[in-house]
This record gives C-alpha cells, structure tokens and sequence, in this order.
C-alpha cells in the first residue's frame, strides 16, 4: 500500500535510445503530501569497449542561480508559511550560490515568486517552465499596491530562464 512517507513509483520509463523514448522528463510525489519533485532522465551509449551499455542520468528539473549581490528567496506562487504550516515554502539562495527548486504545492500555478533580502515579494509570478528572459519588479519591504507605483524605489531583477548545461546538474537554470 501507499503509507505515510512512502515515495509513489514514477510510470515505466524506457532506456532505448530514439525519439520519445529515453530523454525526458518524470514527476515524483509523495503520498499525504501536495508538493512534487521535477526530475529529467538522460540516456546514453558508454564508450569504447562499453558500447553495448548505456548510463542512465537523473538530474533536477530546475535549478536557480542567484546572481545578485544579496540574498534571494523564492517561493511558489500562491504558498505561505499559512497555507504550508507543516513545511518552509521558501526557498533561500545566498549570493553566486544555487538550489534546485521543486513544487510546494501540485494544485497551485506552476509559477514562482522573488524576494531580495531588503525588498517585498515580486510584483508578478514567473511560469518557468518557458525559456527566454524577463523583468521583475521587487518592491520595497512594506510597500502596498494602496501606495502607487513608486519606480525608483523598486529594485528590478532580470530573470532568465535557460536550458541548464551538465555542470548545473539540473535541465533549466533559471
């Protein structure tokens, strides 16, 4: 049976090489639990005399690198410490460091939030799951939409989303 804790198998995944059969992407989840794990799978031959085998990769969806001078927290859009009493729905990153990010919470957007260490919570959510850059405003600690848009006092993040190279150990760096 399914008990607390216990990992849900992924789908049977095949290791032959071909279009649509090896590469991929698969979701881990745990039972009791709404949050999900986005992992890739990379198959290939082995050289040599080792051709007739191959090396299966697992590697994390996603991984942020924080390129910023402070810390950076992010969080799934629509998660609190209300809604996820039981776990920390943030994730934090100290400056030129990285963490591989994966879903509080399965039923909500598959978007994320930003938040520096002296600023608000980003003013949009980022869906990212699709490549390419973009914009994000974090406003000051306690500003409010009530206050106005106040532009100089926002500090703006460029975000960019790309596929993720080996040494990442993640498919897309964000």
């Amino acid at each position: 049976g399914e008990g607390e804790g216990e990992v849900v198998w992924s789908a049977p995944m095949s290791i032959e090489k071909g279009v649509g059969k090896a590469d991929g992407m698969f979701t881990l989840t745990t039972p009791n639990s709404c949050s999900e794990r986005n992992l890739c799978m990379a198959v290939n031959a082995c050289p040599g005399p080792f051709s007739h085998s191959r090396t299966v990769t697992f590697r994390n969806q996603f991984c942020v690198i924080n390129a910023m001078d402070q810390e950076l927290s992010l969080k799934q859009f629509g998660t609190s410490e209300k809604t996820h009493p039981n776990s920390d729905p943030y994730t934090k990153i100290e400056p030129g460091g990285k963490a591989f990010f994966h879903w509080t919470d399965s039923s909500l957007p598959k978007e994320m939030m930003f938040k520096a260490h002296n600023s608000g919570w980003s003013t949009g959510a980022i869906p990212i799951d699709k490549i390419g850059g973009v914009a994000v405003w974090l406003p000051p600690v306690a500003w409010s939409p009530v206050f106005g848009l106040e532009p100089d006092k926002f500090t703006t993040a460029h975000v960019e989303i790309k596929l993720a190279d080996e040494s990442h150990d993640a498919m897309i760096n964000i």
